[in-house]
C-alpha cells in the first residue's frame, strides 16, 4: 500500500472512500466544515486539495452526525478540537495509539479530549449488553461532575477508510 501519510486526495477520492454524496460532501466544504489542508479549489476548474488527516476528519464528521447524532456544528467542533490536539501533541499521526477518541464534556462544552489505544479497552457483549472496560487510561484531569461523554472507535473508522483505498 503506497505512504498514505503524503497522498493527496481529491474532493471525488474523499467522496469515494467514504460513500458520500458529490453535492453533501462539496456543502461540507463550502460551510467550513471540512477544509482542504493542502490547497483550496480558486475558481472553475481547479480543484481542493486533501491530505490523510482531511480524510480522517471528513470521516470523522461523517461518523459524529450521522451515527452518534451530533449537529454538523457540534460535529465540526468535535472534529477541529481533535485536529488541534493531535496537531499539538504528536509529531507523526499514529493511528494505532490514538485507536478510541473519548471527548468530555461538562455544562455542555468539551473539557476534556482524551486518545487511547486498541487495547485500552475490553468490550464484553451479551444478548442484552455491551460493556466496556478501562484496561488502561491517559487522561487530562477533569471535574468530577461532568456531564457525558462521547467514545469513538477511530480506528475503526481508519480501518474502514483503509479497505476502501486500493
Amino acid at each position: 500500500m503506497e505512504d498514505l501519510i503524503h497522498k493527496t486526495f481529491s474532493s471525488t477520492e474523499i467522496i469515494d472512500r467514504l460513500g458520500l454524496e458529490k453535492e453533501r460532501f462539496r456543502g461540507w466544504v463550502d460551510k467550513g466544515y471540512i477544509t482542504p489542508s493542502i490547497k483550496k479549489a480558486e475558481g472553475q476548474g481547479s480543484r481542493h486539495e486533501f491530505n490523510l488527516m482531511d480524510l480522517y476528519s471528513a470521516a470523522l464528521f461523517l461518523h459524529l452526525i450521522e451515527d452518534v447524532k451530533t449537529t454538523r456544528n457540534e460535529a465540526a467542533s468535535l472534529v477541529k478540537i481533535w485536529r488541534n490536539t493531535i496537531e499539538r501533541d504528536a509529531k507523526v499521526v499514529d493511528v494505532a495509539y490514538f485507536h478510541y477518541i473519548i471527548f468530555i464534556r461538562h455544562h455542555g462544552e468539551i473539557v476534556s479530549v482524551s486518545f487511547f489505544p486498541k487495547d485500552a479497552f475490553r468490550v464484553k457483549e451479551t444478548k442484552d449488553m455491551i460493556s466496556v472496560v478501562v484496561g488502561f487510561v491517559r487522561s487530562t484531569a477533569i471535574e468530577s461532575d461532568w456531564e457525558d461523554a462521547i467514545m469513538i472507535n477511530f480506528g475503526q473508522l481508519v480501518k474502514n477508510i483503509r479497505r476502501r483505498i486500493k
